[in-house]
């Protein structure tokens, strides 16, 4: 079967588009680029003045973004000028995200506007790609289900990294006797010591847990994922072997996204 040549983010709905395009955002503090994304978040949501965008978010080397998301049948340069226009937030740079493909003309329009820069259904699929294989794997099972992940993404079934949703899902269930969605009692220290290492820009981008069976290593990294809000890889070992090889701590509120 031949792989697709673009993640099908055209006719999600606006919703749903914007949905992906905050996880996507997310996980692309994985990413060792320069500058490095590391912190986004909404301007708001749907009904309110938002001031002409969706996202706002923040690099390493001190310069802003801000993201706007558009899941229309077409894009035209009428359009473009008009998120332009209506664009009140300033930044070091902005981006249109468009779901579908857009026209050379367009393109050469928002490459010529200072600041600007347009990802449309090309650039988003590419940026999906240069994902780490578990990130890419989670976040295209979410939005758009394993057989279209497949079809974009065959090598995604051979990956030997587990999602964060895919290794808590059967303990998150308050119903099992056993469940890590109870309250964490006397772990403050060591979850606030993680947390603050992970969200140092200048701290590890791995952290690892060791300790025998049974003395909370699972509950404490499901806790850390929760209070990092960030993506972090995490190996869970028991004397040397490892029992889980990494995960993205894309977790809200004890639910996995």
């Amino acid at each position: 079967m031949a792989a697709d040549e673009f993640v099908p983010t055209q006719g999600m709905g606006g919703d749903e588009f914007e949905a992906f395009f905050d996880a996507l955002l997310l996980r692309m503090r994985f990413l060792d680029v320069v500058p490095h994304l590391i912190s986004h978040g909404r301007h708001g949501v749907s009904g309110q003045k938002q001031d002409g965008i969706d996202f706002f978010g923040e690099y390493d080397d001190g310069t802003t973004a801000t993201w706007q998301c558009k899941d229309w049948l077409g894009l035209s340069e009428t359009q473009v000028g008009k998120v332009i226009a209506d664009t009140a937030v300033q930044a070091d740079r902005h981006v249109l995200a468009f779901a579908g493909i857009a026209g050379a003309h367009v393109r050469t329009l928002i490459n010529g506007t200072p600041s600007w820069q347009l990802w449309d259904q090309r650039d988003l699929s590419n940026l999906v790609r240069s994902l780490p294989i578990y990130q890419a794997r989670t976040l295209l099972d979410h939005h758009f289900g394993s057989t279209a992940r497949n079809r974009f993404l065959p090598l995604a079934s051979a990956d030997v990294f587990l999602g964060l949703e895919q290794y808590f899902e059967p303990l998150l269930s308050s119903g099992r006797r056993f469940h890590h969605s109870a309250e964490v009692v006397g772990r403050n220290q060591v979850v606030g010591e993680l947390t603050e290492a992970i969200l140092n820009p200048k701290g590890p981008s791995v952290v690892v847990l060791d300790a025998p069976g049974g003395r909370g290593k699972s509950r404490t990294a499901l806790e850390v994922a929760n209070s990092s809000g960030g993506c972090v890889t995490l190996l869970l070992t028991v004397s040397g072997r490892v029992l889980l090889r990494g995960f993205s701590s894309c977790v809200v509120g004890g639910a996995a996204r």
